[in-house]
């Protein structure tokens, strides 16, 4: 056998180098890897028209990527609206930087900025007044996510803040710090199981007008704990429960004197908010057969609020929701799913409160997806419910009333070409009010709505692209007894939106 020379070894060994898959992707990563790009500066300006108002502004970032998982970010945000028939316009400024590091045992990052916003109020109340709003923050955040206590992964939360500024009628100041940690276990491929526990705290002070007040302190503890028993995403059976309790203390207007504070800021008082909540949900994932799936849910929430101050602000509310919803898949490109619902809730606003009422809701849907080409696809949906409110003291307030809400929805949506999509939807809605006592029974009606809603988009090149959306709505009200306060509203509405982007950083 004729031996390869020195340099026809060499050749020989540069070759198969060249031609085996592992130099292969090595020689062609080197080729088409380019650059990484660690300063990205990008400036977005807009136009939004509308019936109602006319907005204008722009959106400017700089990020820049040093490497070692550091990230240094600086955004700015302005936006101008005007309003159409009135002497009203609102104005939002926005101004952070952020500096962040990660890696896969801990995360942190530290940001500081500053808020304004200023628009005048509508309500009747307060109707023309200026409201302001201009604060500068500064937040810390930390996440460590070592594995702790044999647990097969972890998260603990430290994080801090302190803000200052105007918030309409008074100057703040305020400090507040929490923690809070996960833990999850994993004891076999179907049983799974997490929880965690967080406090936080607060401080905080006020000056309006003349007057101070400081020491305002504030927390608040949460636990959560989940379990779930199943294989996938969805599981056979998953519970969570949650629960948390706090008080807020904080300077606020009486109840309906917003006007009056920004007149005479010393009719302003501390308030006291101790706030409860309680929640338990339970779902279950059934798929009997590849086509078919059933999914029944189940949840309880207790939910409280006393004031200490304004006591018409307590409340208790309760609230049960039963559900079951299932997915039958008749075709490769399609899918029908029916879903059931039955909740009771009770609001409770004191013993001397007119407003506390019972309320029962039941819904019923249908839901139908096809896709008819891989360019064109339909969606239905169509749903009835009842909602019956009772209240509890019926003979000083008789306001006991059913309410009835039919729906159909449709859409069609289609990319005849590779650049160019249309869709269109349509919806009605059939809404009966039923007042139980005959003293009301003046004001029973229908709402009627019909709305048609057709877009298109074009993208003729990278750089350009030219979308419009055109909406038809009718609004009709059938009073039962009183023909004679009917009324049918008609409007439309069209919006056209083009956006060039003549650099890739620039909008």
């Amino acid at each position: 056998m004729k031996s390869f020379g020195r340099g026809g070894v060499a050749t020989f060994i540069l070759l198969a180098s060249v031609l085996s898959p592992r130099a292969a992707g090595a020689a062609d990563s080197t080729v088409v890897s380019a650059p990484v790009d660690r300063f990205r500066p990008t400036w977005e300006s807009f136009t939004r028209s509308r019936d109602t108002y006319l907005s204008m502004g722009s959106d400017m970032n700089i990020a820049i990527e040093p490497g070692g998982g550091w990230l240094i970010k600086n955004s700015m945000n302005i936006e101008h609206k005007s309003y159409r028939g009135r002497d009203m316009q609102e104005i939002a400024e926005r101004l952070m930087n952020y500096v962040s590091k990660s890696n896969d045992l801990y995360s942190f990052n530290f940001n500081i900025g500053e808020t304004y916003m200023k628009k005048k109020t509508i309500g009747l109340a307060r109707f023309g007044k200026d409201l302001i709003v201009d604060n500068e923050s500064a937040t810390f955040r930390m996440q460590y996510m070592k594995p702790l206590l044999k647990s097969k992964k972890s998260t603990v939360n430290i994080k801090g803040d302190a803000r200052r500024g105007r918030n309409d009628f008074k100057y703040d100041r305020s400090m507040s710090g929490s923690a809070s940690g996960t833990l999850f276990y994993e004891f076999s491929e179907l049983l799974n199981f997490s929880g965690g526990a967080g406090t936080s705290m607060r401080r905080e002070s006020s000056e309006i007008g003349s007057r101070k007040v400081s020491g305002m302190p504030s927390s608040a503890d949460t636990f959560r704990i989940n379990m779930a028993y199943g294989r996938g995403k969805e599981k056979l059976l998953g519970v969570k429960y949650s629960r948390a309790e706090g008080v807020e203390r904080k300077v606020a207007p009486p109840r309906g004197n917003s006007m009056e504070i920004l007149d005479n800021p010393e009719l302003a008082q501390e308030e006291e908010a101790r706030r409860k909540l309680e929640s338990l949900e339970m779902n279950s994932f059934i798929q009997p057969l590849s086509y078919l799936s059933v999914v029944f849910s189940f949840k309880h929430e207790l939910n409280s609020q006393k004031n200490r101050v304004d006591k018409r602000l307590s409340k208790e509310m309760e609230r049960t929701d039963l559900g079951a919803s299932t997915v039958y898949q008749y075709c490769e490109k399609g899918k029908v799913a029916i879903d059931f619902s039955r909740s009771e809730g009770v609001v409770d606003y004191g013993p001397f409160s007119l407003s506390s009422y019972d309320e029962r809701r039941k819904l019923a849907s249908v839901r139908v997806s096809h896709r008819i080409k891989d360019s064109l696809s339909v969606y239905v949906k169509g749903s009835a419910s009842l909602k019956q409110r009772f209240y509890r003291k019926r003979d000083a307030n008789p306001r006991d009333a059913d309410y009835l809400l039919y729906q159909a929805n449709a859409s069609l949506k289609a990319v005849p070409f590779s650049k160019i999509s249309a869709s269109v939807n349509f919806t009605m809605d059939r809404y009966e009010t039923i007042n139980i006592d005959k003293s009301l029974s003046g004001d029973n009606r229908v709402d009627y709505l019909y709305m048609v809603a057709p877009k298109y988009k074009i993208q003729p090149a990278r750089w350009l692209s030219i979308s419009q959306d055109y909406t038809i709505k009718i609004e009709f009200t059938d009073f039962v007894y009183k023909e004679e306060r009917n009324y049918l509203n008609r409007t439309t509405s069209l919006n056209t939106k083009a956006m060039f982007q003549i650099f890739q950083p620039l909008k």
